[in-house]
């Protein structure tokens, strides 16, 4: 849970929350989706994701960011409190980009 709240912390900074503004503004209408989840995949890899896993024995990579995925769903599984963190987590950084993925 700590993990969980650290992430949204961080992605609440108002730092993070221009870099969001200035990549979601940043893309072509012709860029292709895939192209854009990238970008937003790396983003937060290598301004809130890497760093805070990294500070809970995590790798600070794409792989250590997947492992960290993996155990939060089977976390979530067996307690709801960990499973509504982590949703709330994933809304939030959605949110921040309304140009690659619409109205989630």
């Amino acid at each position: 849970m700590a993990m969980l709240d650290t992430l949204l912390e961080a992605y609440e900074e108002e730092s993070f929350v221009l870099q969001c503004m200035q990549l979601d503004a940043s893309w072509s209408p012709e860029q292709a989706r895939p192209g854009r989840l990238d970008d937003v995949e790396l983003l937060c890899l290598v301004e809130v994701v890497g760093p805070v896993i990294e500070r809970y024995g995590f790798e600070r990579s794409e792989h250590g960011m997947r492992e960290v995925n993996r155990v939060l769903q089977s976390m979530g599984q067996v307690h709801a409190a960990i499973l509504e963190k982590h949703r709330k987590v994933q809304k939030l950084v959605i949110s921040r980009f309304p140009n690659a993925f619409g109205d989630a």
